[in-house]
């Protein structure tokens, strides 16, 4: 058990005071959860009660107390074939298929089917009981993005591999397809990136809520001219990791990701799937770098059959 003293009244929230005690390693989600459970407490330091409550305002002198105990994983286990690029007593690395949620979601649906469900039944020595229904889970892909995932076996390496996303340390790098030439070659979009006021499923720059600042560098690789149309191949590293960065920021620079369903242009995906069969936006978490404990990992995935139609059709 982990006991903090609290040395000045709060003037924000218990789950907010602990996510910045651990620099943001631990999220607000699952911190709250914790409360649920009720193995985080805060002890009152007058009136000696213990309040697990996330929206309980903390003062000077009262304990927080953290007896974080695993919870099994009653996830159904999931035989569908699974692309491993590595794997050791420590971690595994991934290829995750498009179509695929990282990890379940609220809903009983939800639960089935995810790439959570395939680790449960396919990975040797895998701590299941770890985070209940996110086991080992580093970083997450959206659903319809294929590529390269992290994924820890034990809780030492999660909580090592969690500091590494947090501080930058682990450089993700993308393949995207968009529509038409951007007029630079190479390029650095930063904005703010945050939830749209209008639409909560949806992320923007433009007047966000509860926004964050976002970084993400482009280049180039290949332009291609099929038909009528022009598209580019691109490589995208992010120096940040919002969510649907990358989608928004291409959109946002009027280059949309092709098959993009949310920020792309609907007459071209129509379009695209006419001609190439695509049925999802082309982008794809194509290379992983990092250092953990004292070793540099390099990882590559190359591009899922769909996407590499795609690139083939437009070649020939």
């Amino acid at each position: 058990m982990r006991r903090f003293s609290i040395l000045s009244d709060q003037q924000i929230r218990a789950d907010k005071v602990i996510s910045a005690l651990f620099d943001s390693i631990y999220s607000r989600s699952q911190i709250q959860k914790w409360f649920t459970l009720e193995q985080i407490k805060i002890i009152n330091k007058k009136d000696g009660k213990a309040y697990s409550n996330p929206k309980y305002y903390p003062r000077k002198w009262d304990v927080i107390e953290m007896d974080i105990r695993s919870i099994p994983s009653t996830l159904p286990p999931d035989h569908r074939p699974l692309e491993i690029i590595f794997e050791n007593n420590d971690f595994v690395v991934v290829s995750k298929d498009a179509g695929i949620n990282t990890h379940p979601t609220p809903s009983y649906e939800g639960r089935f089917g995810t790439l959570v469900n395939q680790l449960i039944a396919q990975i040797s020595n895998f701590d299941r009981e770890q985070w209940e229904d996110r086991p080992g889970i580093v970083h997450r892909l959206d659903k319809d993005t294929s590529g390269l995932l992290l994924v820890a076996k034990n809780d030492t390496t999660l909580r090592n591999l969690q500091k590494l996303i947090h501080d930058h340390k682990v450089q993700k790098t993308y393949l995207a397809l968009v529509i038409w030439e951007p007029r630079d070659a190479v390029g650095t979009i930063h904005s703010i990136i945050g939830r749209d006021p209008n639409n909560r499923l949806k992320m923007t720059v433009k007047n966000p809520v509860e926004w964050r600042e976002a970084i993400t560098h482009y280049r180039v690789v290949e332009v291609f001219h099929f038909e009528w149309k022009t598209f580019s191949l691109i490589e995208v590293t992010l120096e940040t990791g919002r969510t649907h960065q990358i989608r928004v920021h291409m959109a946002n620079i009027g280059h949309p990701i092709l098959g993009d369903k949310t920020y792309g242009i609907e007459h071209e995906n129509n379009w695209a799937q006419k001609h190439f069969w695509l049925e999802r936006q082309f982008l794809h978490a194509w290379k992983l770098h990092l250092f953990l404990d004292n070793q540099e990992y390099n990882f590559t995935a190359p591009l899922k059959p769909d996407l590499e139609k795609v690139l083939s059709t437009m070649k020939n």
